[in-house]
């Protein structure tokens, strides 16, 4: 049997486990990548490497480096001074919520950005006695963090992990920091245009469920710690930043980053190494190995030309087939992670892009951001995951999250025509 072939199958059944969730999401990536390994599609130094990766480095570096905002009472500064504006009112606070979390997402995880602001909005929710609201705030802040990913490379670890795979393949070069931004902004001001305009309206139209009463109403713990080491995050955090922009490694720089803050007692040691999240890690470097099997193997070009025959006449349209990946990464990604779905969906684009002679990075970059635009179910990412505690139904992120998704999707169909 061919490798490609064998690849297929371990492909396909990689897609059901990820989309049953009945296995770890981690222990799925790692299997997958130990199959390709072991059915001979791809070499053990190649399924190993996503360890030794941009991305996995990148997780691990930017991981510390938000530790420290917290550990240095930086974020409690934040959720004073939400606290202390006695005429703050829902609106107002979900406007400037998630203005601040769509630009800050695209330099910080959306997981960074969603324990930033729920611990703020369970303590307005009970100091205003519910003129601010979980079910009013959760989901429109975690789409803001999900939409302002596709601002930066960094902005999430599937972008990442996008431009990762882009410079591991024929192309092999990584795209600039700034790439993403075009194709990525649509979304993010679409998502910030509706709350403004038609935020609580909708809002009062499909949350009609009960406030789920908080437990815990504390911003998060921190020890306050000295105003120079908070100044010393802050001008670490943008060294790394400007680093990024210059071209300069992203693991590498904020690996340093991490060394940095805990060398300088910003954050310690051991809460250090328990804020890299060792899931996230797993699927990362999993998903590389399982990505590069697809793309070793030849799996990758089968399906590329199969689907190619499948379009007809517009098979060789460079365009329309980059808006065929751009459909499939938002589509795939409602139900199952978005760096899985990256992981899966690179080795095929970049194939569409070699046969038919167009720009690789555009066709990386459509499933980049498409993967990023899923906001129709709690799937596609940790941080949407996290607003379910807000009592949200299926059928809630369905059709709230449906409005942020299709309008995002045809605004950035429309823009890669413009890019074409």
């Amino acid at each position: 049997m061919e490798n490609s072939t064998i690849a297929l199958i371990i492909a396909l059944v990689t897609i059901i486990l990820f989309a049953i969730d009945k296995i770890p999401l981690a222990i799925t990536s790692i299997l997958a990548m130990l199959a390709m390994a072991f059915s001979g599609c791809i070499s053990y130094q190649e399924a190993f490497s996503g360890f030794s990766n941009n991305a996995t480095l990148f997780v691990i570096g930017i991981s510390i480096i938000s530790e420290s905002f917290f550990s240095t009472g930086l974020t409690d500064k934040l959720g004073e001074w939400f606290l202390k504006n006695e005429k703050l009112n829902e609106k107002t606070f979900l406007i400037f919520a998630v203005i601040i979390g769509t630009f800050l997402s695209s330099v910080l995880n959306g997981m960074v950005i969603m324990a930033l602001f729920i611990p703020i909005v369970n303590a307005l929710a009970e100091k205003t006695n519910g003129k601010i609201t979980k079910k009013n705030t959760y989901m429109p802040i975690s789409f803001a963090a999900l939409l302002g990913g596709n601002l930066s490379v960094i902005g999430s670890t599937s972008m990442i992990t996008t431009s990762t795979l882009l410079g591991e393949s024929w192309y092999g070069k990584e795209m600039n920091f700034f790439a993403p931004f075009f194709l990525g902004l649509p979304g993010a001001l679409i998502g910030i245009l509706i709350i403004i305009i038609f935020g609580t309206k909708l809002q009062e139209k499909f949350f009609t469920f009960s406030e789920v009463k908080s437990e815990d109403v504390a911003v998060k713990n921190s020890n306050q710690s000295s105003l120079w080491k908070q100044i010393l995050v802050v001008v670490i955090f943008f060294g790394c930043i400007v680093a990024f922009v210059l071209g300069g490694n992203f693991g590498a720089y904020s690996l340093l980053g991490a060394c940095l803050v805990i060398v300088t007692g910003c954050v310690d040691i051991k809460r250090a190494m328990k804020s890299v999240s060792m899931n996230t890690v797993f699927v990362v470097a999993g998903t590389l190995g399982f990505a590069k099997g697809i793309d070793v193997s030849g799996a990758g070009q089968v399906i590329a030309d199969t689907i190619i025959d499948l379009c007809g006449s517009f098979g060789n349209n460079a365009w329309f087939m980059c808006v065929v990946m751009l459909f499939l990464a938002t589509f795939i990604s409602n139900f199952m992670s978005n760096n899985a779905t990256v992981c899966i969906l690179i080795p095929i684009a970049l194939s569409f892009a070699k046969l038919l002679g167009a720009d690789p990075v555009a066709y990386a970059l459509a499933c980049g951001i498409g993967a990023n635009l899923s906001c129709m179910t709690p799937i596609c990412c940790a941080h949407i995951t996290m607003t379910v505690s807000a009592g949200y139904r299926f059928r809630d992120y369905v059709k709230y999250g449906g409005i942020f998704n299709i309008l995002a999707f045809i605004f950035t169909t429309l823009l890669l025509g413009v890019y074409f």
